[in-house]
């Protein structure tokens, strides 16, 4: 919801000046000291080949999760996968 608000102040002469209010953001501005953070660690390749036969497994041809699974059960069948 945008801040509408408006304030009036005159001047020295009588002109009016008008100011808006300025509007807050909601989210923090990055702090351009900090480096931009990254993965630590290798790639696990098998992890990868797990999580796309999980994924195959869990989701339908549209996209969406079958009856029964989700997001921690396909999690779960890629690690039982990789242990394999």
């Amino acid at each position: 919801m945008p801040d509408t608000h408006i304030h009036i102040h005159l001047g020295g002469e009588g002109e009016t000046q008008v100011k808006r209010a300025k509007k807050r953001s909601s989210r923090r501005a990055a702090t351009p000291s900090s480096p931009p953070k990254r993965n630590k660690g290798r790639k696990d390749p098998k992890m990868a080949r797990a999580m796309k036969k999980a994924h195959q497994k869990a989701k339908k041809k549209d996209g969406t999760f079958r009856k029964g699974w989700d997001r921690s059960r396909m999690m779960s069948h890629a690690h039982k996968l990789k242990k394999k």
